[in-house]
């Protein structure tokens, strides 16, 4: 058994963990501030005029862009910790690498060993909702997302089209919004009646194996739909999924026969 999954080292890991969420943390504000992007970028529909049906093909692509996007950044900021180019000014460099430190640690050595594969939901009972602290989007992770959506949109707008500017504003942020709805979703406290639902079911499944410590830095990188993991070839076959489960299944018999009775 991995030592993250070991249930001694993770609850002693929780708890160690949930000391550092700052007193001054209040869950709904965090969840209200993420989504509240998808809700401000929505005025931008008022400044649309008489858009062109071409132009709203522009969502599609943009959908596929962010997909691909999501992948990326995940399996390369989020797993692996990245340097600015030297060629930068220091200022930047410290400010890029200082970004790009916070965006791997909030995720691998936190997220990662709060939440395994088997055990992924958010204590309420134990801890109320300040699980979401290790869950929803930090702050460097918005600064990202905004530093990265903002120059696609103003050069598309200037490029293209002003509507097509604005369409793509609309659409990354209302994709940053579904992947923060979603994950949370995976990671909601157990028997939630949302955790319920057929197509939640299915994409956590996807998610979770994502969250095992032998899985993270190669496969199942989409939150959201798994289109890229299909395209870029790190999506778990049926077959491979079978038997990683079956694998973890012996695993944990072993550990908890061994628990039980030592000497065996």
């Amino acid at each position: 058994m991995h030592p993250w999954r070991n249930p001694t080292n993770l609850e002693a890991f929780r708890a160690e963990q949930l000391t550092k969420v700052p007193s001054w943390y209040v869950p709904l504000m965090h969840l209200g501030g993420t989504t509240s992007i998808g809700i401000i970028a929505l005025l931008g529909i008022y400044w649309l005029e008489n858009t062109q049906l071409w132009e709203y093909l522009a969502i599609p692509f943009l959908f596929i862009f962010a997909n691909l996007f999501e992948w990326w950044a995940h399996k390369f900021l989020l797993h692996k910790e990245q340097k600015a180019p030297t060629w930068l000014p220091k200022i930047i460099q410290r400010t890029i690498n200082k970004l790009f430190h916070a965006l791997f640690h909030n995720h691998t050595p936190s997220h990662h060993r709060m939440f395994v594969y088997g055990d992924m939901a958010i204590n309420k009972e134990k801890n109320g909702w300040n699980g979401l602290y290790f869950v929803l989007i930090p702050l460097e992770g918005i600064i990202g997302v905004v530093l990265t959506a903002l120059p696609l949109a103003f050069g598309l707008g200037f490029l293209i089209s002003t509507n097509v500017g604005l369409l793509t504003g609309i659409t990354q942020s209302i994709y940053v919004v579904s992947y923060e709805l979603l994950h949370l979703c995976y990671h909601l406290p157990v028997n939630h009646p949302i955790g319920k639902l057929k197509i939640i079911k299915k994409l956590k499944r996807h998610h979770e194996l994502h969250h095992a410590p032998e899985l993270m830095q190669t496969h199942n990188f989409n939150v959201t739909i798994p289109a890229a993991d299909e395209l870029k070839k790190t999506n778990l076959s049926e077959s491979e999924i079978l038997a990683f489960i079956k694998k973890y299944q012996d695993e944990d018999n072993a550990y908890y026969n061994h628990i039980i009775d030592p000497d065996a």
